[in-house]
Parts: C-alpha cells; structure tokens; sequence
C-alpha cells in the first residue's frame, strides 16, 4: 500500500523535473506578426548642388507609413515583407510619392522582453513627382529596430530604415531635359536614397 502512494509522488517529481528544464523562447518556428509604422522620411541625396553653400536641400523631411507581415521559420529568423508610401514635399511645393512593396528575410535576436529585428528585403516602387511617373522602379531596404514585448501578443518600439531606388529613366523624360547634372547635361539615370525613422506596433500570433 505504501509502494502505491510513493509511485505518483515519483512521476509527478520526475514532471516537475522536465518542467523545470524547459527554456521558453519568444518566437518560435510558425509564430507570425503584423507591424505597422508611422515615420518621418528624410531624404539623403536630394542637397540643392546649385546652391551647396547655403546648405538647402531639393525636397523636405516627409511623412511614411508601412504595413508589414512576417512569419518565423525559426526561432530568430523570419520571412515575409512590407508595403507602404512616402510623401514628400520638394522646396518648389512638388510632391514626390513613393510606393513600395517588398519582401525579405528577418533577423530577430532578443534578450528578455527586448527584440532587435535586422531585415533586409528587396522588391518594387511606384513613384510619382511633377507628373513623372516610375514603375517598377527596384528597390532594396534595410532596416533595424527596438522593441520592447509586453505579452505573447504586442510589442512597441522604435524603427530605422534605408532605402535605395535606382531609376533609369525615360525617353521622353531624357527629350524634355527634367534631369540635369550640375554641369548641365542631360541625365540617363538617378536614384533616391531615403531614410524612414518612426514608431511601429506588433501584433504577434
């Protein structure tokens, strides 16, 4: 009868044994996520070469917003992408809207409650200025965070972000002489460098 009391008592010590060793990770492979910023988007090559001494630059700091959607393969790796719009003003009151869709690997390490998601993902963007338009205009962006998760489902933080778009450009737009160099020759390709710094939410499932 004793025997038969004590052997529960053992199984239940060996249980607790395995619970105790477990190690619970954030993220694990299938864990998925939505991300939504809200950025000022400041423009990194756009300094008015005319007028390099006054220090002016073509076109203002502007606003963006992204959509972004990422599913995790492993504990710290993630695939999946983003869409969102750039506005932005130029000093003549042009607007410049950009349009990019994208996807990409993510690389989260934490430490506690904080992630630092690294991403680099790759795609598309549709851009309108002066009634120029560009599409599909490639595009590559990098981007790197710090999030803080308060539960299994919402984290909050701070996002940066750099994205290149190279443009070659058109037939007509070379005729009508819209892109010049500084010594006034007639531009066949430019490119927009941005940087997107913002706030963003998590919604982790």
């Amino acid at each position: 009868m004793v025997l038969l009391f004590c052997f529960p008592a053992v199984f239940a010590a060996e249980d607790d044994d395995i619970y105790d060793d477990y190690e619970y990770e954030m993220n694990g492979e299938g864990d998925q996520f939505f991300k939504i910023d809200i950025s000022a988007v400041v423009p990194l090559n756009f300094q008015d070469t005319e007028n390099t001494s006054d220090g002016k630059w073509k076109m203002k700091v502007g606003v963006g917003a992204d959509l972004s959607y990422f599913r995790f393969i492993s504990s710290t790796v993630a695939l999946g992408g983003n869409a969102g719009f750039n506005y932005n003003l130029t000093l003549g009151k042009k607007s410049l809207l950009t349009v990019p869709i994208t996807v990409g690997l993510l690389y989260q390490p934490y430490m506690g409650n904080f992630e630092f998601p690294l991403s680099l993902t790759l795609g598309i963007s549709a851009l309108s200025c002066q009634g120029m338009t560009f599409f599909p205009a490639f595009t590559a962006r990098g981007s790197a965070g710090f999030f803080y998760r308060f539960n299994e489902s919402w984290s909050a933080g701070l996002d940066a972000s750099i994205m290149f778009i190279p443009m070659w450009l058109k037939k007509e737009y070379r005729e009508a002489g819209l892109y010049k160099n500084a010594d006034g020759t007639v531009k066949n390709f430019d490119f927009g460098l941005f940087s997107n710094i913002g706030i963003a939410v998590r919604y982790h499932f």
